[in-house]
Protein backbone atom coordinates (compact mmCIF):
# COMPACT_ATOMS: atom_id res chain seq x y z
CA UNK A 1 0.00 0.00 0.00
CA UNK A 2 1.55 3.56 -0.87
CA UNK A 3 0.44 6.48 0.85
CA UNK A 4 1.61 9.00 -1.72
CA UNK A 5 -1.28 9.96 -4.06
CA UNK A 6 -3.90 9.17 -1.44
CA UNK A 7 -2.14 11.48 1.13
CA UNK A 8 -1.84 14.13 -0.99
CA UNK A 9 -5.75 14.64 -1.64
CA UNK A 10 -7.67 11.96 0.00
CA UNK A 11 -10.42 14.56 0.67
CA UNK A 12 -10.55 15.00 -3.48
CA UNK A 13 -12.09 10.67 -3.47
CA UNK A 14 -14.35 11.28 -0.69
CA UNK A 15 -15.66 14.73 -1.97
CA UNK A 16 -16.46 13.19 -4.70
CA UNK A 17 -18.28 10.18 -3.67
CA UNK A 18 -20.14 12.89 -1.15
CA UNK A 19 -21.23 14.80 -3.94
CA UNK A 20 -22.44 11.79 -5.83
CA UNK A 21 -24.10 10.34 -3.04
CA UNK A 22 -25.80 14.06 -2.03
CA UNK A 23 -27.09 14.35 -5.65
CA UNK A 24 -26.69 11.27 -8.05
CA UNK A 25 -29.07 12.64 -10.69
CA UNK A 26 -26.70 16.04 -10.82
CA UNK A 27 -23.60 13.04 -11.28
CA UNK A 28 -24.36 9.88 -12.32
CA UNK A 29 -27.19 8.12 -11.51
CA UNK A 30 -25.83 4.78 -12.86
CA UNK A 31 -23.11 5.35 -10.43
CA UNK A 32 -24.93 6.44 -7.42
CA UNK A 33 -27.98 3.92 -7.63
Amino acid sequence: HKKGREDTMPYEGSEERRDLQLRPLQGQPSRGL
